[in-house]
């Protein structure tokens, strides 16, 4: 057990220092469907991810003295507010994302009937192309639908 405890967080260490890096050196110049527009760079939002995370490793025996001075029903009513500002975040976040639908359905049809049917490799076209690069989300969609059409046209 103590094993795969083991492997799992070194699993974990090697997920996120993929994600942070990749954070960093994302190509902007793809334009996604998004009103919210952050005015700082990834590497820059990259960087005060790192620098919180290791002011909270430095500090990490005074931030659990401070911590254990609170009682049960403290560190509840800590928890209950942060979850409330969590959320309030996430709809912030929510409501000011979206992505232009609507023809999105028919492109998503056409094009996994195309892959079914063996008449268009996507890397090679360049409609879909920009479209999937643009709406990055859709990618397994088409996967999914081009195998459910591979099935149905089989039986």
């Amino acid at each position: 057990m103590e094993i795969m405890k083991t492997i799992f967080c070194k699993a974990y260490k090697v997920f996120f220092t993929v994600l942070i890096l990749s954070l960093i050196v994302v190509d902007k110049r793809i334009e996604y469907f998004s009103p919210l527009k952050c005015s700082y760079s990834n590497f820059t939002l990259a960087l005060m991810g790192i620098v919180i995370l290791l002011g909270l490793c430095m500090f990490k025996k005074k931030i659990k003295t401070f911590v254990d001075k609170f009682t049960t029903k403290e560190c509840w009513l800590i928890l209950v507010i942060a979850s409330m500002v969590l959320y309030a975040i996430q709809m912030y976040i929510i409501y000011n994302t979206y992505y232009k639908s609507g023809w999105d359905c028919g492109a998503i049809a056409e094009m996994s009937e195309k892959v079914a049917r063996g008449e268009l490799v996507i890397r090679d076209s360049a409609y879909y192309s920009e479209y999937l690069s643009q709406n990055p989300h859709q990618a397994f969609m088409v996967f999914i639908l081009t195998i459910i059409k591979k099935i149905s046209s089989v039986c």
